[in-house]
């Protein structure tokens, strides 16, 4: 990639510009796996007029250790620009929910990935104050959730992999249902889950 359309700082890149390749197309992940800043990227909710639920970083972890809080910090200003909309933030690393400043008056759901029982604690570090979720996919062995305070979704899915050994059983899925549906909390379930529980999905 040309130099001067990008920064680095050791493992991170802040790209100014689209990087394309010769043809034209864009090049989505210039550096390969290594966290990326797509600068030129801010701004583009102001073609969006009308109130949208937006899937922040999609595909990626905002809230990563190797992030920087400049990066989150960045992302927050945006989204506080276009109050209209509701964000999504999803990250396997929710203890960095609670070492940033969350701007207020925006519509944030902050979520957290759970995919076996030793990951249930990760629901503990959810800010009490804001919408939040749990998006249990691929779930990988039977996960008893007990403390629900304060969910407001749980989203269930399936091993997509073929080639990883993991099977995901009806009798998770439905202990799981059981209790948010006591708990009086909605469960949305991946199509993924459709070979699992058959006619059961919803």
């Amino acid at each position: 990639a040309r130099k001067d359309l990008y920064e680095t700082d050791g493992d991170l890149f802040i790209v100014d510009q689209m990087i394309t390749t010769e043809t034209g197309d864009p090049i989505v992940y210039p550096f390969g796996m290594k966290p990326t800043l797509h600068k030129y990227r801010l701004g583009r909710l102001e073609a969006f007029h009308q109130s949208r639920r937006i899937a922040v970083c999609s595909g990626g972890d905002a809230f990563g250790d190797w992030v920087p809080d400049s990066w989150i910090e960045m992302l927050f200003q945006e989204c506080a620009r276009y109050p209209i909309h509701h964000y999504l933030f999803l990250t396997q690393n929710p203890a960095r929910y609670q070492t940033v400043a969350v701007p207020k008056g925006v519509d944030f759901w902050f979520g957290v990935t759970i995919t076996k029982a030793s990951e249930v604690n990760r629901l503990s570090y959810l800010p009490k104050e804001q919408p939040s979720y749990a998006v249990i996919s691929p779930l990988m062995g039977k996960v008893t959730l007990r403390d629900y305070e304060g969910l407001d979704w749980i989203i269930i899915g399936a091993e997509r992999m073929s080639w990883r050994p993991y099977t995901t059983k009806k009798e998770w899925v439905d202990e799981i249902v059981m209790a948010a549906d006591r708990a009086g909390i909605p469960v949305f379930m991946e199509s993924s889950l459709g070979k699992v529980v058959g006619d059961g999905l919803r």
